[in-house]
């Protein structure tokens, strides 16, 4: 392989793996704006509502939202990391 080549197979390796670690940033500062706005929320209604007995239900049911939404995004994690493993060993096999 020549030496611009191997250049080149670099740079496109690096510009993949430096794509899906974005990818993966993205999603984890997803997941904690999530719990921050979860958390704000909460407070909110024990600060505010706290003889309230309806703030029980609507807390929970924010909690399964926002668990439901970081599951989600915690598979997206998965399958970036899936992806970024995958472009490590099609690198490793060019023998760059």
């Amino acid at each position: 392989m020549k030496t611009g080549d191997v250049a080149s197979v670099k740079r496109t390796f690096l510009s993949k793996e430096r794509g899906t670690l974005s990818e993966e940033r993205t999603v984890l500062a997803y997941i904690n704006t999530e719990l921050t706005f979860l958390g704000v929320v909460a407070v909110i209604l024990k600060l505010y509502f706290a003889s309230a007995e309806w703030t029980i239900y609507v807390t929970a049911g924010l909690f399964v939202f926002v668990g439901a939404i970081v599951f989600s995004e915690v598979r997206k994690i998965k399958k970036i990391r899936l992806k970024r493993q995958k472009i490590e060993k099609e690198e490793k096999g060019l023998r760059v």
